[in-house]
């Protein structure tokens, strides 16, 4: 009778399992950063990537009852924020390789053309300016700074949404942390 309260006593000492958790936020960082104009919420203030964080703590929080603390919710949030970035990156550079499109790029020149350019002069400096970053988008310089910004930007921003989430949600009894 021992041996058979033994695997459910490990079972419940066993911390449970934040991978589909993680994957909801990934998804959703990296899908607000993708669509047009939606993406833009994500360059200009990181609110997608922050969103992305919450989601993850919030599907993690329900799928297992439990209060996380803030420092749990902060990793589970960066983690989802390292996997949507990377989704992220890839898919853009890729699009920008085969199709010689940036995603959300001609959302901005537009959005910024009609707040600031109303006097041609500076309409036409902005214009040159858009033109000489798409022709340089595609050196190796430009693509590590990239891929160096989405590692450090995205899991911050998305760790921050994973702490506020633990804030908003929680269920059930905080889960005592093994450190």
């Amino acid at each position: 009778m021992a041996e058979e309260n033994l695997p459910s006593a490990a079972q419940s000492s066993k911390a449970p399992d934040n991978f589909n958790a993680i994957l909801w936020g990934a998804g959703v960082i990296a899908g607000i950063s993708l669509v047009p104009y939606i993406g833009l919420i994500s360059n200009f203030c990181c609110l997608g990537i922050i969103v992305g964080g919450v989601i993850a703590v919030f599907q993690y929080v329900n799928e297992y009852q439990l209060t996380v603390r803030g420092g749990e919710g902060f990793g589970l949030g960066a983690i989802a924020g390292l996997l949507g970035g990377l989704a992220y990156f890839v898919v853009f550079t890729a699009v920008q390789v085969l199709f010689d499109y940036q995603i959300n790029v001609e959302e901005s020149r537009q959005i910024i053309m009609a707040l600031l350019g109303s006097d041609p002069e500076v309409r036409q400096q902005m214009e040159e300016a858009f033109r000489q970053q798409k022709a340089e988008a595609l050196s190796i310089t430009n693509i590590l700074i990239g891929l160096i910004s989405t590692l450090i930007i995205y899991p911050i921003a998305a760790g921050i949404g994973g702490a506020i989430g633990a804030a908003l949600f929680q269920k059930g009894q905080a889960r005592q942390s093994s450190l």
